[in-house]
């Protein structure tokens, strides 16, 4: 039996190297002649010492017992139906002689294998070991046998079956078990296993009730459920903890490394100047409006100006107003509106007030915008307020910053609600009216008014008519001057709209895409003051520009 005398030529290279005696050459064409007659192959003697020495290294981890039983499972597929008996023979002959290796302390339980089953089973790529409730797995991918328990191969299956409303990913299943992906991949192969597949091993459907399985199905069902609603509600946990660090990070940590600048009480610093003041003229008072101002904007085509440059400009030009308005006399009163798109966005998506969206448009972020232009506004109306001279301040609600600029104001009315001489007055009307002497001060963004013509003095006149009298409680047609402060153009412009003049404030903020695409690009970039005599009207306009 040709079977029996590789098996045998087998035992003597074992023997050999383990007695390390050198192994002649003659012995492998011996062993070439018995593979040839029992494959009909003829492999040359390089090929069949590698082969014997994989065997070997069976051997080594496994012993001989399990080793002759590989080496018949191997051939087997070549030998004769006639000699299935001296094949069984060669198993039992193995399982009488030798003893399966034990695992000795520190190793692998895996790599221990104790089986008396049948050779037909090591045809396949597995074999179940029923002794021990096991299954061996012959993996190309694997460096050694695989065993899994016969549990944990019916856990893995559970997983990877789709039949409880759930299918784990590979690498989710891998991940789990610590198995490496290319040995599941061709488990799974081995086994016919697909996501459709039930959950359960061939023996349990052999041997278990159908409505045992049935019930195993659905308790499988109802943890899986459980299990995705827990992980559910642990990523809903998680997004929640991220938006709190995000808020955290970009938000809370900025504004409080900034906070300090920002709440410190006012102390009023008197403004410098190098020349005699003008006691005598009292009967006048300032309009300074910082309308459009468009903190945040990205200007075009110069993108990349950084917002300390722009910051200087504005604080620089309102100086040198402050410095020319008070060589021509000292005013009893300033009449300071805020906002009128003091900011450029209005809302965290970098949004205006009506939605329209400026994420491409913005030269920072919304938090930066919100933070630096606050402690820009807090120096400009420090400045104004250091004067000594009283001031009251109010919103002009802008189509950029409807919002944001109302919250200025409220904080502006938190700054000084200890200085004397400052008023807050907190409007939300789109118009606001003020009277001083024979004077009635209309100011709005004029984002509401028709740009020119006709339509736009009849605008005008509409509001004093029939708004002014019901804010002032009073007849608006008892002053003498009427003056309507407007902004949202970028432009400097005084006319005399049919006995209404008809003012329009310019603007410090360069020009952006928009207005290039438009062609708005012509207008000069200005800060202005006006001058009004109580019984004169408008006696000076001053301009400054960066």
């Amino acid at each position: 039996m040709k079977l029996n005398q590789l098996t045998d030529l087998f035992e003597v290279f074992v023997e050999n190297k383990e007695n390390n005696t050198p192994t002649p050459k003659k012995f492998f064409n011996n062993v070439s002649e018995v593979w040839e007659e029992i494959t009909d192959k003829r492999d040359t003697n390089n090929a069949l010492q590698k082969r014997f020495y994989r065997w070997y290294v069976i051997y080594l981890k496994m012993g001989m017992g399990y080793t002759l039983q590989f080496i018949t499972s191997y051939l087997s597929e070549y030998v004769d139906n006639n000699e299935d008996e001296d094949i069984d023979n060669i198993q039992v002959e193995a399982e009488d002689e030798y003893e399966y290796l034990d695992a000795e302390e520190g190793e692998l339980e895996e790599d221990v294998i104790q089986t008396t089953s049948i050779i037909s089973e090591y045809k396949k790529k597995v074999f179940k070991d029923n002794e021990n409730g096991n299954h061996v797995f012959f993996l190309k991918s694997a460096p050694k046998p695989l065993v899994v328990t016969n549990e944990d191969l019916k856990r893995l299956k559970e997983r990877y079956s789709n039949w409880d409303g759930v299918d784990s990913t590979i690498n989710e299943i891998c991940r789990d078990f610590k198995i490496p992906r290319p040995w599941f991949i061709e488990l799974k192969s081995v086994m016919g296993w697909t996501h459709d597949s039930d959950p359960f091993l061939d023996d349990e459907i052999l041997n278990k009730d159908d409505d045992v399985l049935i019930e195993e199905a659905l308790m499988n069902r109802r943890a899986n459920l459980y299990q995705k609603f827990e992980v559910d509600k642990w990523n809903e946990v998680k997004k929640e903890a991220q938006k709190y660090r995000e808020l955290e990070t970009f938000v809370v940590k900025p504004i409080i490394e900034k906070l300090d600048s920002i709440s410190k009480p006012y102390e009023q610093i008197p403004f410098n100047i190098d020349f005699e003041l003008d006691f005598e003229n009292h009967e006048s008072c300032w309009v300074l409006p910082p309308f459009d101002l468009h903190i945040g904007k990205m200007s075009y085509p110069d993108t990349n100006i950084p917002f300390s440059v722009y910051k200087a400009e504005i604080l620089t030009s309102y100086a040198k107003l402050i410095e020319r308005g008070l060589k021509n006399g000292l005013p009893s009163v300033i009449y300071v509106p805020l906002g009128s798109d003091m900011f450029h966005v209005d809302t965290f998506q970098a949004t205006t007030t009506r939605g329209t969206q400026q994420t491409n448009n913005m030269s920072m972020h919304v938090y930066d915008m919100l933070i630096d232009g606050y402690l820009c506004g807090f120096e400009l109306t420090d400045m104004i307020v250091d004067l000594g001279i009283p001031v009251k301040f109010f919103n002009v609600a802008g189509n950029h910053d409807r919002l944001l600029s109302l919250n200025f104001l409220l904080s502006v009315n938190q700054r000084y609600r200890n200085v004397e001489h400052v008023e807050t007055i907190t409007n939300k009307e789109l118009r606001h009216y003020i009277t001083y002497g024979t004077n009635l001060l209309t100011f709005t963004h004029g984002d509401e008014l028709p740009m020119t013509g006709l339509r736009r003095n009849y605008t005008l006149q509409k509001f004093l008519i029939h708004e002014a009298k019901y804010q002032l409680q009073s007849n608006s047609m008892l002053f003498d001057n009427f003056y309507f402060f407007s902004g949202h153009l970028h432009k400097a412009k005084t006319e005399d709209a049919e006995g209404v003049y008809d003012i329009i404030v310019p603007s410090l903020a360069k020009p952006d895409y928009w207005h290039h695409e438009k062609g708005y690009i012509a207008s000069h970039r200005k800060a202005s003051l006006y001058v009004l005599s109580k019984t004169e009207g408008l006696i000076s306009t001053i301009y400054s520009k960066p």
